[in-house]
This record gives structure tokens, C-alpha cells and sequence, in this order.
């Protein structure tokens, strides 16, 4: 019941301007509510109702359209996300998987599950076709794997999972918090968002500027600003030392929910692989081994922790990084 097309069109446009601007957070979810709007526009536009017709019938009191075929809406919904997604990540069988956990977690999904993933399959290949073999997400070209038959490497998991864990619910309680703060403190839309803003602009300067004086590095604003992504290409070539990876933690944490929960249009799939960057570059200082090693298990254990979608996750890692980190994932 309402006008699909005309609803991708402007979340792209807020998230064009939201992470355009500066503002800390992901992709995901704004191209997976894209795709979601765009594939109920096709179902529409094939079951002869153009979706432009249903707002307004909904406001002039006339009966609002009704799917003729539910199943049939939902797969198109999920297709949609699960083509978007894969565009994103370059991962098919995890765009299939996210789209189906994120959507629909406790329903029968074999059937739709099936059409989301020749949606995932038919975007990655068109997407090869129009730019190209795209590169490994966050550029790591030389994969190193661990030994796996080394206890010390298993022990650095299981802490690192159980860091994760704590991690996943510390930003529960502050997204909370935040939420409260922002929609109940702050009644006014405009007034909300430009604070929003700017509570997320006082932090990135706060941590360049502290970073910039400790002396550990002069990336401050990559730390908050922006998906984060930087960071985490820098993580993985050993570049984030200790502090760096905590203050990046908490700071960024605090900058994506203050930007999420004023307003601002951005998701946390990739934020939510920084935090896991992060903690798994601590640990592999404190364990003074390759950050590789830990870093890519953490990449599923923080989409588990925040996003909850532990199919995707594994199966993301899996198609990135090889079949070689699946245990420790």
C-alpha cells in the first residue's frame, strides 16, 4: 500500500546525502530496502497494478490493493534485497542467505530462498559484465591462512568470539539508550537530524585530534566518518595498532548510532564488520600474530553479534576469503 518506485528513488537520494555528507554508517540496508522496493515494483507492474495508484486510492478512502499472490510479492521482495546485497558485497550465495535471515527468519524458506539466489547469481553476473572482475572486498590480495593445528590460534578465536559477544551487546544497550535520547529528547525532525550530525562531527574531531597528539595516527576522521571501510583495508595490512583499534571501537560505535538513530540513512553491515576489524586487530597485537588470521572470523562473528544473520555471515567469509577459514569462522 505504498508507492514502491517512489520510495527506493528517495531512499537513494537520503542515503546519497547521509553518507555523502559524512555521516558513519553502511550500504546494506539502504540498498537492500532499494531492492525490496524495487522488486514489489515489478510484482506490481506484472499482476497489472501500477504501484502509483496505490497511495492515493489508500488516501481517497478506496480499498487499497491487496497482492493477489503473497508468496509471489515476498519472493519478489526477497530477490530484490538478495540482488542488491550481492551488488554490494560480491558474495551471492551470503546476498541470498542475508536477504532470507533478515527478512524472513522463523517462515518455511526453501522456495524463496531458491529464487533469491538466481536473483544473486543473475546480479553478480551482470554486474562483471558492466564493471569488470571486481576486486576482493577490502583489497587483501595475498590470502595468508593460519595453522590450524596450533591450540594458540584456537584460544585467540574463542576470545575473540567471546569479545564479540560483549561488543553485540554493548551496542544494544547504547542503540537503546541513543534511540531514547534522540526520538523522545528531540521532537523536532529537522532539529533531530542536524544534531544528530553533529554529535557524530564532535566526535570524529574529538578522536582526530586525540589520536593526532598521541601520536598513533593521523587517520582520525577515517576512524568515524564515513562506512569505515579505510580502516579496515589498513587493519588487514597490519596498519592498526592497539589504541588505534579501541578508540576506532568505541568512537565509531557512538558516531553510526548517533547518525542512525537521529535520522540519517545508512545501515551497519559494513560498520558492523569494523567493529569486528577492530577487535580482532587488538588481539592479534596482543597475540603478535598476522591480523588476517583473526580478522576474518571476526568478520562473521560481528555480523552475528549486531546483524544476527549467521548464514550470511559464514557463508560471506567463505566466499571472500576461502573455504580454508569456514572452522574458524
Amino acid at each position: 500500500q505504498k508507492s514502491t518506485f517512489a520510495m527506493a528513488a528517495r531512499k537513494f537520494l537520503a542515503s546519497l546525502v547521509t553518507l555523502g555528507s559524512g555521516g558513519s554508517g553502511g550500504l546494506e540496508a539502504s540498498s537492500a530496502l532499494i531492492g525490496e522496493n524495487l522488486g514489489a515494483w515489478y510484482y506490481k507492474m506484472r499482476s497489472g497494478k501500477a504501484p502509483a495508484n496505490a497511495e492515493r486510492s489508500t488516501r481517497s478512502g478506496e480499498r487499497p490493493w491487496v497482492a493477489p499472490n503473497r508468496d509471489y510479492l515476498q519472493a519478489a521482495q526477497l530477490s530484490g534485497i538478495a540482488a542488491a546485497v550481492t551488488v554490494l558485497l560480491g558474495a551471492p550465495l551470503a546476498g541470498a542467505f542475508f536477504a532470507s535471515e533478515v527478512m524472513y527468519r522463523n517462515r518455511p524458506l526453501l522456495e524463496k530462498l531458491f529464487y533469491s539466489l538466481i536473483a544473486a547469481m543473475t546480479a553478480q553476473l551482470l554486474s562483471s559484465f558492466v564493471a569488470g572482475d571486481r576486486p576482493m572486498m577490502f583489497g587483501v590480495e595475498n590470502i595468508q591462512y593460519p595453522n590450524l593445528g596450533e591450540m594458540r590460534y584456537w584460544l585467540g578465536v574463542v576470545l575473540v568470539g567471546v569479545a564479540l559477544a560483549f561488543v553485540g551487546q554493548l551496542y544494544r544497550i547504547l542503540r537503546l539508550q541513543l534511540y531514547e535520547w534522540f526520538q523522545e529528547g528531540i521532537k523536532n525532525r529537522f532539529v533531530r537530524l542536524v544534531t544528530g550530525f553533529g554529535v557524530t562531527g564532535v566526535i570524529a574531531l574529538v578522536v582526530y585530534y586525540l589520536t593526532l597528539g598521541l601520536g598513533i595516527t593521523d587517520r582520525g576522521l577515517e576512524l568515524v566518518l564515513g562506512s569505515g571501510e579505510s580502516m579496515v583495508i589498513a587493519a588487514f595490512a597490519g596498519q592498526v595498532t592497539l589504541g588505534v583499534a579501541l578508540i576506532g571501537l568505541v568512537a565509531k560505535m557512538l558516531a553510526t548510532l548517533s547518525t542512525v538513530n537521529s535520522g540519517g540513512s545508512a545501515g551497519l553491515l559494513v560498520p558492523s564488520l569494523f567493529f569486528g576489524t577492530m577487535v580482532a586487530a587488538a588481539f592479534a597485537q596482543v597475540f603478535q600474530t598476522e591480523p588476517i588470521f583473526f580478522i576474518v572470523p571476526a568478520l562473521a562473528g560481528s555480523l552475528i553479534a549486531i546483524v544476527n544473520t549467521p548464514f550470511a555471515a559464514i557463508l560471506f567469509v567463505v566466499e571472500e576469503f576461502g573455504a580454508e577459514y569456514l572452522a574458524p569462522a
